[in-house]
């Protein structure tokens, strides 16, 4: 079961405004690769494109609006049951966790510790 983490309170606009610009800024070489990818298809990519669009990508600290499209798509195509929680998600996933209905978290929220999640996997 996956739960996709929903809405940040409005408390944390200007935080989320600042992340996403250091996101975008220190994402670019892999926006670049990205977006040429999916205008044609049929593009190859140099083992030293791919590398410095990978290092990008490591470096934008924690998923994008694109990777959550894709994983929600992949659960959808393969029947995963998922949910997507109205707001942050992190104590609905801790108590769903301590209530034995999930295994683990999967999450870049270092606050989830502190929620008292048993088993968190990060920077997967």
């Amino acid at each position: 079961m996956y739960v996709f983490d929903g809405l940040a309170p409005f408390v944390k606009k200007e935080e989320m405004a600042k992340r996403f610009g250091k996101k975008v800024k220190s994402g670019k070489d892999y926006f670049n690769l990205r977006d040429r990818a999916v205008k044609d298809p049929s593009l190859s990519f140099t083992l030293s494109e791919l590398e410095k669009a990978w290092k990008a990508r490591k470096d934008m600290a924690g998923p994008y609006e694109y990777d959550h499209a894709n994983v929600l798509r992949w659960v959808k195509d393969n029947g995963i049951e998922h949910y997507g929680s109205i707001a942050e998600a992190d104590q609905q996933l801790v108590r769903l966790e301590i209530g034995g209905i999930i295994d683990g978290i999967i999450t870049e929220d270092s606050d989830i510790a502190v929620l008292k999640a048993m088993t968190v996997f990060s920077k997967m």
